[in-house]
């Protein structure tokens, strides 16, 4: 789905790497992240709001994502090459 929002395989490939990359690190971070709360605090409550928080800021950013942000994106790396 990701391959989708961009005109060229090249930035379709760079973006998907992007996405899938960034996503790992979260899946692999905040697991550990809700255990040292919950050593902390003795309960999962806390990690319950940082991962409410981290929905509704991924949300937010998620907003920003349109078809004319790639393009910009698509006209400043053909620039660059």
């Amino acid at each position: 789905m990701t391959m989708d929002h961009a005109a060229n395989p090249e930035t379709a490939g760079d973006l998907a790497g992007f996405v899938q990359g960034w996503g790992y690190v979260l899946a692999s971070t905040l697991p550990f992240v809700a255990g040292a709360i919950k050593d902390h605090f003795a309960s999962l409550t806390q990690a319950w709001y940082l991962m409410m928080l981290g929905v509704v800021v991924m949300g937010a950013v998620s907003l920003g994502f349109s078809r004319k942000s790639y393009a910009a994106f698509d006209a400043r790396i053909s620039l660059q090459d």
